[in-house]
């Protein structure tokens, strides 16, 4: 197996999430969460790093995505009750820590069902047991692309991504909930410096 080889989880374990949580990084990530909440196999879903470098705006959200699943009756009312987000994480690292202070101000208990992509999925799981180590992660992957048209160049990069964001998530955290500061952003860009900060 390798370190994306992440599957779908049953209905039964989706439905042992206290709540789901998507990193943003395409639209497929949202849709896969708003179903699964309007579905009421969990209560409550949260967003981390919606903002325009995601391509969503949230002044736009329910349009956005009203457009993208209209099976969903009344989305606007879903998000009322159901759907919360955050607007200032811009990577993985970040994601994790405004995940942190949003499970924090909830005072959630439980597992958390993670939405991102298959090949983000490693990385992303890695940082959000860093900042939340008492709570299980149950990855829910979606398939941003045909998995098996990835290249292998792709899935390598990936990987160091997976290894960089391993050492930096143990790094000593610095990050600050009331201020909206993630971790140590000098650090995380060092060690994401001529990768990139794809999602």
């Amino acid at each position: 197996m390798g370190f994306d080889s992440f599957s779908v989880p049953s209905q039964a374990e989706v439905r042992h999430a206290s709540a789901a949580v998507v990193f943003t990084g395409s639209f497929e990530r949202v849709d896969a969460g708003l179903h699964i909440v309007a579905r009421g196999d969990i209560p409550l879903l949260y967003i981390s790093g919606l903002n325009a470098g995601a391509g969503i705006l949230p002044n736009r959200f329910v349009n956005q995505f009203s457009q993208r699943n209209p099976n969903i009756a009344d989305l606007e009312a879903l998000v009322s009750c159901c759907v919360e987000w955050g607007e200032l994480a811009a990577d993985t690292l970040q994601n994790a820590q405004e995940t942190k202070c949003w499970v924090e101000r909830r005072d959630l208990a439980g597992a958390l069902l993670l939405i991102t992509s298959r090949q983000h999925m490693a990385r992303a799981m890695v940082a959000l047991s860093a900042e939340l180590p008492s709570h299980k992660i149950i990855p829910y992957p979606v398939d941003d692309e045909d998995y098996f048209a990835v290249p292998l160049r792709a899935r390598v990069l990936e990987y160091v991504k997976y290894l960089a964001t391993f050492v930096a998530s143990r790094w000593p955290d610095h990050s600050d909930c009331t201020t909206g500061r993630s971790r140590d952003s000098a650090l995380a860009d060092k060690i994401q410096m001529g990768m990139g900060k794809s999602r």
